[in-house]
């Protein structure tokens, strides 16, 4: 036994617990009151022990009361700038939006979780169940989000079927998720400041892991992306065309502060997204009403019980209004005791890395295509504009004086 498998069992067999229910019932964790409640029936030698449990039980009931208050407060405050939790029927009203998004993560794979990878994630789990969050998920994502899958080879087997190949995501060209990594200022939608409330939740999104695009793929030659447009490739996470976030919580934290975090993320993440797509169209072009097929990204909260996948999308409802950024569940996952749920866990997971890597990157492609073909044009424009003498006086050919660009700032010249 391990050293920390062991200090688990000696934490359990030193601490009186409510009798576990049957297999078949999904396990919930108690709640502060439970343990409070336990902790009364509990005959501990000596009043200071006695008083020491009370006190402790206390703590923890008012920090729950105390975060599920700030977790309203927070839900509130994102929502009263735009960002929408799970709002009914949004998505259903949009039929077609919604099919090619459930296409997305239902789609069929190669290969399933093994009983042998299930055990061992149930025993990963099993034995940082009382860790801190940063322990608890450190090794957990990796076996649950594998590195590689198992791809269509394009070949069939003997008895006609698809013969299957194992791959890594990275060798199409996902990077390595960044962990913890701060979002550029600026992409939060709402009202905000320099000096917005952190504490209802108008802040920078800071994602537990980002899963994206590695920076030197997916671009042919010659179209290297200018500072500005790189700016929003990146979006401060090292990586390129950001598509998947994971907010996690340990038995610490309610899985509602991860729901807010995720809200905050995704909705950054779109309005980042839809600012790189404008960047290929025309200034003054009307966005369509309804929803943005092109800027939409996924997202999951995850504790020790469960995991949740969620959609991010932006809607304009009317154009008498600001847009919407939706998030909207797509799958919620018992994580213990249930192998079927944790294999279609992995199973929609790995859907979203393969569209992320493969559809979404075929599409900022062409657009980063798109977007430097305009600004081609426009050098070309500026360029003709421009008399021989004007260039030749140039310190630097091909680029605009400081006046010039303090005076148009739009008009940039490569």
């Amino acid at each position: 036994m391990s050293k920390s498998k062991q200090k688990v069992a000696e934490l359990r067999s030193s601490t009186p617990v409510k009798s576990m229910p049957p297999p078949s019932t999904p396990y919930k964790p108690q709640s502060p009151y439970d343990r409070q409640a336990q902790s009364s029936q509990v005959e501990l030698d000596g009043l200071e022990a006695a008083t020491t449990a009370t006190l402790a039980s206390t703590i923890v009931s008012t920090e729950s009361r105390k975060q599920t208050k700030n977790a309203r407060s927070i839900r509130t405050s994102l929502e009263a700038n735009g960002m929408w939790y799970n709002t009914t029927g949004r998505l259903e009203s949009y039929p077609a939006f919604k099919n090619s998004i459930m296409a997305t993560i239902d789609s069929q794979r190669g290969s399933s979780l093994r009983p042998e990878s299930y055990k061992v994630i149930q025993e990963e789990m099993e034995e940082n169940e009382l860790s801190n969050e940063a322990t608890y998920f450190h090794c957990l994502v990796e076996q649950v989000i594998k590195t590689g899958r198992s791809v269509d080879s394009g070949r069939k087997t003997a008895n006609g079927t698809t013969h299957w190949n194992w791959k890594r995501f990275k060798e199409d060209g996902m990077s390595e998720p960044q962990k913890d990594q701060k979002m550029a200022r600026g992409f939060l939608p709402g009202q905000l400041t320099d000096t917005a409330n952190v504490d209802i939740g108008l802040t920078d999104p800071k994602p537990d892991w980002v899963f994206g695009i590695t920076m030197t793929t997916k671009f042919a030659a010659g179209q290297a992306p200018s500072p500005e447009v790189r700016d929003l490739l990146e979006l401060g996470f090292g990586l390129w065309h950001a598509f998947f976030v994971i907010e996690g919580k340990g038995n610490q934290q309610p899985i509602t502060v991860a729901r807010n975090q995720a809200l905050r993320d995704g909705s950054a993440l779109v309005n980042g997204r839809r600012a790189f797509n404008k960047l290929a169209h025309d200034t003054g072009v009307q966005d369509p009403l309804g929803p943005d097929y092109d800027s939409f990204c996924f997202s999951c909260t995850w504790d020790i019980n469960i995991a949740e996948l969620w959609v991010h999308w932006y809607e304009l409802e009317n154009t008498a209004s600001p847009g919407v950024f939706h998030m909207h569940l797509l799958g919620r996952y018992v994580m213990i005791g249930r192998m079927t749920e944790v294999a279609k866990f992995r199973h929609d997971v790995h859907n979203i890395l393969d569209w992320g890597i493969l559809t979404n990157a075929a599409k900022r492609v062409e657009t980063m295509a798109k977007i430097k073909a305009k600004e081609t044009a426009q050098v070309s424009i500026l360029n003709g504009r421009a008399s021989p003498q004007k260039r030749q006086e140039s310190p630097r050919k091909g680029r605009v004086p400081p006046t010039k660009r303090e005076s148009s700032p739009r008009k940039r010249v490569e």
